[in-house]
Order: C-alpha cells, then structure tokens, then sequence
C-alpha cells in the first residue's frame, strides 16, 4: 500500500471516529433527526460546504433522493468522499474541490455548515458567509450547526477534553460569537436559533 493511500486512510478514520465519538456525546439521533427536518424535499439543489469525507453529505443525497447534492471539500478528504460515494452507491450526489464554492451563482435552495465555524477566525467566518449568501437563492435557507454549551456538567466536561484531544484552538473564542447577530449583521433575515446538549441549529434565510 503506497505512503499516500495510508495518509488519506489516517484522515478518515481519524475523522470519522471524531464525529462518532461527538454525536455520542450530543446524541446521534437527535441531531440527525434535527437536521433532516429542516432540510424540505422541496429542496432540490443542495450543498453541503466544507464536507470533509463527506458523512453527513451522504445521508442527505440518501433520504432527499429526488434532489441535487454537493459536497465541497478540501483536497485531501476529496478522494475519501468520492470513494464513499462509490460504496454507498449513492447516484444524486457530486464531490468537488472547495475552490468551487462561488461558480454558481443564487444556484441553491438550502446550504448547510455542520461544525464548520468553530475552526475558523472572525474574519474567515464573516468571508465565508458573505459567499454562501451570494450562491444562495433569495428567500431559501442557510442552515448552520455547531457547538455550544453542554447544559450539564458533566456534557461540559467531557466536551472539552473532545476540544482538547482534537485541536479546536479556537473554540472559547467561537463560543463567545453571537452568530445570529453576526448573521443579521451580514444581511441575513427569520434567523432562528435551536439549543440542545452541546449544540446549536441556526437556520437563516437570503433576502437576495
């Protein structure tokens, strides 16, 4: 086996064990279920930014089958999610390089950020929602979800040995952004705001 296939093998079991192990913590089904309900079958262009292998990506191309899916995602997890789409079998679904996230524009009907900001500076994550609001179609969805406080001890302690284990650097400083007034800010309109054991979905809408 060559030394590159190795890496891209590392990347997914690395990735993949770090988001059973979250969804472990803030519950698998809750946040799947919560996610699908805001994703309508009207919707019938749907992209999934920074998808890494592509986990989540897959299961929305799964149960939305009548619609168009992409995944965007950086060089090297390409490779994983274009593979797990050949083992899924999944035929709604493409995989492409995160350097296309602007080439269509108002194309989409729901566009989707699943723990994407907390690894991102201030500035980076104003950047990348002003793009997302320019490939967005007017009066359709933006749905983000990420991390927030546990409303336990115990999820708050566990949460952040997972921050510790895993790099986020810059998780206290993400968890002191309001996004939804940043959202506003940025142009943003019906922004609401779910909270659960760990995390957050804030769905926001493209006035155009």
């Amino acid at each position: 086996m060559g030394r590159k296939r190795v890496v891209k093998i590392k990347f997914k079991k690395l990735y993949d064990v770090k988001i059973k192990l979250l969804k472990n913590i803030i519950k698998n089904d809750e946040i799947d279920d919560r996610i699908m309900n805001h994703i309508s079958y009207s919707d019938k262009k749907i992209l999934d930014v920074h998808c890494k292998t592509g986990l989540m990506t897959i299961k929305i191309a799964k149960e939305r089958p009548y619609a168009e899916v992409i995944g965007l995602a950086q060089h090297h997890y390409l490779p994983i999610a274009k593979r797990r789409k050949r083992q899924h079998f999944v035929k709604n679904i493409e995989f492409m390089h995160l350097s296309n996230l602007t080439i269509h524009e108002k194309y989409f009907d729901i566009i989707t950020l699943f723990f994407v900001l907390n690894e991102l500076e201030v500035d980076r994550i104003k950047q990348l929602l002003l793009k997302i609001k320019s490939i967005l179609k007017e009066n359709k969805k933006l749905l983000i979800v990420d991390f927030t406080k546990g409303k336990n001890r115990i999820t708050n302690f566990v949460l952040k040995v997972y921050h510790l284990i895993f790099g986020h650097k810059n998780m206290n400083k993400f968890l002191s952004i309001n996004l939804c007034e940043l959202l506003k800010h940025l142009g943003y309109h019906n922004i609401t705001k779910e909270e659960y054991n760990g995390f957050k979905l804030i769905s926001s809408f493209n006035p155009g």
